[in-house]
């Protein structure tokens, strides 16, 4: 029988003791509490909410309104920064249906199709993307518009990135205060973060009709879990 989670039943973490001391060393008692409430409720139920970690309403009130301007520009000032066709790297701008990603739900409901891979891959995932890594990063490099295109986005998009790959720094540290790890246990949880595994992704989903999805025309992203 399939459940329904209630957002009321998500939990709330406020991560405002890791913000306030962002030492590394010798977590005190508000940390221990907030880091072990974040790995309960990631056992329990694998979702939270999380507050107090550091990034404001205003902050992203204006990341939005970024997000909003670059997908607002015609569509040829976009593809001045396009994704290249191959996975590496994997950065600049996918337009609407470029990206086509299935679950394993999807897979098996056309087991009985002779080449499912493909016939999947016909229906285009509607939505438009942009894709940022660290500029440190000598494999994944950065495409980005030209200057006059969008005066000052590379700049603004650089710090954003820095500052939400702090927090997901914070966020995992959390996770360990949680899990109480030390020593080598520890310096591994905090190896899997780093300028090759964050990303900045701008994300702009069109309207689409009801119609068109069930007629499986067009699709939005299903549920998955990605590869790392």
């Amino acid at each position: 029988m399939q459940t329904h989670t209630d957002a009321r039943d998500i939990t709330t973490i406020d991560l405002t003791p890791f913000v306030k001391n962002r030492s590394l060393d010798f977590p005190d008692l508000d940390q221990a509490q907030a880091g072990r409430a974040l790995v309960e409720a990631l056992r329990n139920l694998g979702f939270v909410q999380l507050i107090g970690h550091g990034v404001s309403q205003p902050e992203i009130d204006e990341a939005l309104a970024w997000n909003k301007a670059l997908f607002d520009l015609p569509y040829a000032d976009k593809m001045k920064a396009p994704h290249p066709a191959g996975p590496t790297p994997h950065r600049g701008y996918s337009g609407i249906g470029k990206e086509k990603v299935y679950s394993q739900a999807d897979i098996k409901a056309r087991s009985n199709e002779t080449n499912v891979g493909e016939s999947l891959r016909k229906i285009s995932d509607f939505k438009e993307s942009y894709e940022i890594g660290s500029e440190l990063d000598p494999v994944q490099q950065n495409i980005w518009l030209p200057e006059d295109v969008l005066p000052n986005f590379r700049s603004y998009m650089t710090a954003l990135y820095e500052k939400l790959c702090n927090v997901s720094k914070m966020i995992l540290h959390a996770i360990g205060v949680g899990l109480e790890l030390d020593g080598p246990a520890y310096a591994s949880l905090m190896e899997l973060i780093s300028d090759r595994h964050c990303q900045l992704r701008l994300l702009h989903y069109p309207a689409i009709t009801k119609e068109k999805l069930q007629n499986e025309l067009l699709a939005r992203l299903p549920a998955h879990q990605d590869w790392g």
